[in-house]
């Protein structure tokens, strides 16, 4: 009867760039039962919980990157200033 049951265990860590998450961590863990268990077959049922933590880094500065030479002139950007004396 104590072959029928078993506990399991999980955890997953991710990042994705794209969407600034530096960190997603899983873990959990639950009970199952073996209701159908042979060489060639088995069939289990299972349920179980899980604990989920993420951790998000601030947006960073967005600079244009299709700007003109002509509009970045007129931002300010790469404006050089000399003054002689």
């Amino acid at each position: 009867m104590r072959e029928k049951w078993f506990v399991f265990g999980f955890t997953d860590f991710e990042y994705d760039a794209f969407q600034h998450l530096d960190l997603r961590n899983v873990l959990g863990g639950g009970l199952g039962y073996h209701v159908v268990k042979t060489e060639k077959t088995t069939f289990d049922l299972f349920g179980g919980g899980d604990f989920e933590q993420e951790f998000f880094s601030p947006n960073p500065p967005t600079v244009p990157t299709s700007l003109t030479p002509k509009e970045r002139r007129n931002r300010g950007w790469g404006r050089t200033e000399h003054k002689t004396e």
